[in-house]
């Protein structure tokens, strides 16, 4: 009644697909997670205005310039090429930056465990023979499933915090003779492709399931149609009819003639 094949081969594409995106929004992550450039700034000092024909001529200095992540903060002072980078404390670590901290960590553990189940379901995938391990696949499926989920939401509300910094909006402060603006870097940017992904692996993996789903229906369906068949006693398969052999125009022949009728009481006397 199952089939020797593979049934759920087809599924083999999506899943391809999703082991590698999640490989990669572990590593996407990671990068992030440790990156010192979510923000580059700069502070400059305005020395003086001067008005020549209408235009008003700005001479500035600057005073400061750098990047800071959730762990670090490297400073450039004035216009000297070396720089010294501080860790972040719990106290001097900016606005809303510990609560993305703690986010980010789930959502790395999250992302690296869900890298086991994928590759472990594309295996089970190529190796289905007679549908063996139908049982496993749904498991990983489900796990897969909810995993994505949360990491696709956790990253959404890392991007919505980090968005309501001062550091994202405004961006720019005037602090007397002091400018100092705020500009968006690598490790936000990571962070912006890795929820990319994982939307894009919830998507997949949701395809996955429903694919899955409609396959497993059309399996029931060709079986139920076949212990229909089995259990009528009327029924005679496609091989039990008899097959009509078309015979060959010898009628236009003149020698042609109809064989004798087969006498079965004939061959018991002989």
């Amino acid at each position: 009644m199952i089939s020797s094949t593979n049934d759920y081969s087809v599924l083999k594409w999506p899943l391809i697909i999703i082991s590698f995106s999640i490989t990669l929004l572990a590593l996407l992550i990671l990068l992030s997670f440790n990156s010192h450039n979510w923000y580059s700034y700069e502070s400059i000092r305005i020395r003086s205005k001067t008005i020549i024909f209408n235009k008003t001529m700005q001479y500035s200095d600057i005073l400061e310039y750098g990047s800071f992540g959730l762990w670090f903060i490297c400073i450039h002072q004035g216009d000297s090429p070396t720089h010294h980078c501080d860790t972040w404390t719990y106290e001097t670590r900016p606005q809303y930056f510990n609560i993305i901290i703690i986010l980010s960590t789930c959502t790395l553990y999250l992302a690296n465990l869900a890298i086991f189940p994928s590759w472990a379901l594309l295996i089970l995938i190529l190796y289905n023979i007679n549908n063996r391990y139908l049982q496993y696949m749904n498991a990983f499926i489900w796990t897969i499933l909810v995993l994505s989920l949360l990491i696709t939401c956790i990253l959404g509300a890392i991007l919505i915090i980090n968005a309501y910094t001062k550091f994202y909006s405004p961006g720019k402060f005037f602090i007397e003779t002091t400018y100092i603006s705020f500009h968006s870097d690598r490790g936000i940017s990571y962070m912006v492709a890795a929820t990319i992904l994982a939307s894009l692996c919830f998507l997949l993996i949701l395809i996955t399931f429903v694919w899955k789903t409609f396959l497993e229906m059309k399996m029931i369906e060709s079986e139920g149609a076949l212990l229909k068949q089995l259990s009528d006693e009327h029924f005679q398969p496609g091989w039990h009819k008899p097959i009509m052999i078309p015979r060959s125009a010898t009628w236009l022949d003149d020698n042609y003639e109809e064989p004798p009728p087969y006498n079965y009481f004939d061959d018991e006397n002989k």
